[in-house]
C-alpha cells in the first residue's frame, strides 16, 4: 500500500492510474484507517491540480491516459469517503465536496458505472453527504447527465428514474431550478419512465 501511495503521484499516468485503483479498492478494508487521511490527501491533490482541466473540455488522444488517471482518483476518493470518513475526521466534509464536484466520470466507462452506482446507493440510503440541501441538486445533476448514456447501465437507469420519482415533481422542480433546459427535460423523462415501469 505504501508503494501505491507514492505511485499516485508518479510521472507516468498509467502507473498513477493503477496505483490509484489499488488505493481506492483498499479503502473497503478495516485496517486501512491508519493510511486513510494520507491516501485521501494524495488523490485530493491530484484532483485539485488536474480535475477541473478534464471536466471542462474533452481530453485529446495524447491526454487520455492522464484523464483516466484523474477518473481513478475520483473513484478512489469516493471509496475513501464512504468507507473511511471517520478516519478523516474534520477533513471528510472537504473530501466529499471534492468528490461530488468531480462527478460524473467522463472517460473510464467501467469506473463510471461503479462510481455512479455508488452515488445512487448513497442517495438511496440518504447519506448526509449527498442529501444535504447544498449537495442534493449537484447529485441530481450528475445522475441526470449520465442517465441513458454509456456511463450508466440499463439497471442503473431504472434505479435513477425510480430515485428521482421518489423525490416527487414539486420538490424536484425546486431542486432543479438552475438546471439547463435539456437537463430539466431529462428529469421529466425520468419521471415518465419511472411511472411506466411502476405501472408495468
Amino acid at each position: 500500500m505504501n508503494h501505491a501511495l507514492v505511485a499516485v503521484k508518479d510521472k507516468s499516468p498509467n502507473v498513477q492510474r493503477y496505483a490509484t485503483r489499488v488505493i481506492g479498492t483498499g479503502a473497503r478494508e478495516k485496517n486501512y484507517s491508519v493510511m486513510a487521511l494520507a491516501a485521501a490527501q494524495s488523490v485530493f491533490e491530484v484532483l485539485q491540480k488536474q480535475g477541473a482541466k478534464y471536466k471542462r473540455r474533452r481530453a485529446k488522444a495524447e491526454q487520455k491516459p492522464s484523464a483516466l488517471a484523474v477518473d481513478a482518483s475520483v473513484r478512489a476518493l469516493g471509496l475513501i469517503c464512504e468507507h473511511q470518513a471517520q478516519a478523516m475526521g474534520p477533513h471528510a466534509a472537504q473530501a466529499w465536496t471534492m468528490w461530488l464536484s468531480n462527478l460524473p466520470l467522463k472517460y473510464d466507462v467501467e469506473a463510471g458505472h461503479e462510481v455512479h452506482t455508488q452515488l445512487l446507493s448513497l442517495l438511496a440510503r440518504e447519506h448526509p453527504a449527498v442529501v444535504d440541501a447544498s449537495t442534493l441538486p449537484m447529485v441530481l445533476k450528475v445522475l441526470t447527465d449520465i442517465y441513458k448514456t454509456k456511463f450508466s447501465t440499463p439497471a442503473l437507469d431504472k434505479d435513477i428514474a425510480f430515485a428521482v420519482a421518489q423525490i416527487g415533481p414539486e420538490k424536484l422542480e425546486i431542486l432543479c431550478s438552475d438546471f439547463k433546459e435539456g437537463q430539466k427535460k431529462k428529469t421529466q423523462q425520468m419521471l415518465k419512465n419511472a411511472k411506466t415501469a411502476g405501472g408495468a
